[in-house]
Formats: C-alpha cells, sequence, structure tokens
C-alpha cells in the first residue's frame, strides 16, 4: 500500500514553504495518542509526497 494511493493521507500547507503529509487513520493516531501522525515532510513549496511506500507503522500495511 503506498500513502499516495490511500484515503487517510492528508496533506497540510504550512507557510513558508514546508509541507508536511500525515496519516489520519483512527489506529495511527490511538497508537501514539494523538490526532495524526507525520508520514513526511516535502521540499520547499512541493506538493508531492517524497516516500514511496507506507512507513512501518502503517495499520493498513500489516492488515492482509
Amino acid at each position: 500500500m503506498k500513502c499516495a494511493d490511500c484515503e487517510n493521507c492528508k496533506f497540510e500547507q504550512c507557510n513558508g514553504g514546508v509541507n508536511r503529509f500525515y496519516c489520519t487513520h483512527p489506529a495511527a493516531a490511538a497508537s501514539v495518542n494523538a490526532g495524526a501522525r507525520l508520514i513526511a515532510r516535502t521540499e520547499r513549496h512541493s506538493t508531492e509526497l517524497p516516500v514511496k511506500t507506507a512507513p512501518r507503522w502503517c495499520p493498513i500495511k500489516y492488515d492482509k
């Protein structure tokens, strides 16, 4: 599973240039008691997700 194809991947644009992608899956948020987990930071002013595979903590990755 790629994060770019996942419906739980949320893009957040920040002032200053460096944007972030977060995982909003409930199981991922419950594992750290937070609202969302950081997947990756982008290059300055970019909107493209820089990772090609899901992180090792991804709850969907092991749901097979």
